[in-house]
């Protein structure tokens, strides 16, 4: 019985590993496209789409419901490892979902998906909205039409789920609400006491940015020989452990690529820091987006907008810039903490970020609800943007175009505030257990900081989601406590003032 159980597992993860080779392979085509100027994006497009049905094939498989069925029976599962329960139970879940949406309409949607980008495009370039709205609209009645096929109980909850595992407006509302109250007052606070921050009017050469990004990288532990920095428009991150592919995005009038180097360089790491015992399978994948973007998070802003990241590397800034030879360290610090209200959330500091989270979370919240429609997205987005932060978009394309997240679905935003909450947390824990880090970060060591996140966070997989993890590790659930405990000792020291 047990040698059954063991081929049954076998054949599973098989199946399992062909799945995510068809994904990888997927998205080093995307890579190609979006790093290769001049490649021509149709052909790869159909090349992905192919792979994403083959992949769709095999989860869907009788072949796979039968090994998913054996392996969720009680006595079966039960005498798996942690680590094997949580591959099946990653993979069901996939499955269940999937299995119960027609064929035909999985690939509508991903058609229509690729439609949305290409009219996202064209109406954010035109800053139009209402050039894409329809592409919306399709969008949105799609994942109406899979939500109810899949029998969510709340529509919308059904989107959140898809990105954070039972994740529902039940938890999201008070602890929003929350954020939300507590930021304003800060917002508010801070700006009462405004502190004047001089103008770099030189220009950083790209190049010289683009050995930055590779140097940051390094010092953070990331371990090119798995993997490569490119650059692109925009930056993000690919690949599997073996073969990680970084893209980074540099701008003559700013350093925001270092920025983005922490925090793609975050997102890496996490990938590097996986068990190799366990590749191609979810034990070797973040199920958990609020996870994943909670260790880029930490990178870019809990270490990369500290006072001791810079008291380290802004003199090597200097000598790559020799013109910032008149900006104090003092100054400089300033300027990349400077809390200052803005219409894009790229751009935004750390203090007002989530209030442009939860403004776009209160929009689908209230479009999922049918308490507005697409049509009154436009409108709605300038009167939150007007509430939360005192500016109205003088275009669409600094309003309610500015992101391209609606392309694909709904759901995610909420998980980038998620994801701050769950940094500070696991920060605050990891200074409890290292006390020394941000003086070994002074000197230029972030080693131990890399190796306590390893350990605690990248090895576990998708064993946990985000809460699951705080839990374990802090002993209290996902809470705004210490990161507003942050901004508040962070940004008293640097205004001046009591928060």
């Amino acid at each position: 019985m047990k040698t059954h159980r063991i081929k049954v597992y076998d054949r599973f993860i098989e199946l399992v590993k062909k799945i995510y080779e068809l994904r990888y392979r997927a998205e080093y085509l995307a890579w190609e496209g979006i790093t290769n100027y001049r490649a021509n994006v149709k052909p790869i497009v159909n090349k992905t789409m192919a792979l994403d049905d083959k992949s769709l094939k095999l989860l869907t498989s009788k072949e796979m419901a039968l090994c998913l069925k054996k392996l969720n029976n009680k006595n079966v599962h039960e005498s798996l490892t942690p680590e094997k329960q949580t591959n099946v139970r990653i993979i069901t879940n996939r499955y269940d979902r999937l299995s119960r949406l027609p064929t035909a309409l999985v690939r509508f949607m991903r058609k229509a998906s690729v439609i949305a980008y290409e009219k996202w495009e064209e109406a954010y370039n035109a800053s139009d909205f209402n050039i894409f709205k329809p592409a919306l609209r399709k969008i949105f009645d799609l994942s109406v039409e899979a939500s109810r096929l899949l029998r969510d109980k709340n529509i919308y909850d059904g989107q959140l789920d898809k990105n954070e595992a039972g994740c529902t407006t039940k938890f999201l509302d008070p602890l929003f609400n929350d954020l939300k109250n507590k930021l304003l007052h800060l917002v508010k606070r801070i700006e009462s006491h405004s502190i004047p921050t001089p103008v770099i009017k030189s220009n950083f050469d790209i190049k010289v940015q683009e050995r930055l990004s590779r140097e940051v990288l390094k010092v953070m532990g990331f371990n090119f020989s798995r993997g490569r920095l490119d650059s692109a428009k925009a930056a993000y991150c690919c690949g599997s452990m073996y073969d990680l592919r970084i893209v980074n995005a540099y701008n003559e009038g700013d350093l925001s690529s270092v920025f983005g180097a922490l925090h793609e360089g975050g997102h890496a790491l996490h990938e590097q820091g996986f068990k190799e015992k366990h590749f191609c399978t979810p034990m070797a994948d973040c199920n958990s987006s609020a996870l994943l973007e909670s260790q880029a998070r930490i990178y870019e802003n809990m270490v990369g907008r500290s006072e001791e990241f810079w008291s380290y590397y802004y003199p090597r800034i200097k000598q790559l810039f020799p013109f910032l030879d008149k900006i104090s360290i003092s100054d400089f610090f300033m300027m990349v903490n400077k809390v200052q209200r803005s219409l894009i959330r790229g751009e935004a500091d750390e203090v007002t970020y989530n209030l442009h989270v939860i403004m776009r979370y209160e929009l689908e919240k209230e479009l999922f609800s049918g308490k507005i429609t697409v049509d009154e997205l436009r409108e709605v987005w300038n009167d939150k943007m007007n509430k939360y932060l005192g500016l109205t978009p003088k275009n669409d394309a600094s309003g309610v175009l500015q992101d391209s997240h609606w392309t694909e679905d709904f759901g995610y935003f909420s998980n980038y505030a998620l994801a701050d909450i769950c940094a500070a947390q696991l920060t605050e824990q990891l200074e409890k257990d290292i006390p020394n880090m941000f003086t070994l970060i002074s000197h230029g060591n972030l080693m131990p900081l890399k190796l306590w996140l390893n350990a605690n966070v990248h090895e576990n997989g998708s064993m946990y989601n985000a809460n699951e993890l705080v839990v374990k590790l802090t002993g209290k659930p996902l809470n705004t406590d210490s990161l507003i405990n942050y901004l508040r000792r962070k940004y008293s020291k640097i205004y001046g003032i009591r928060l």
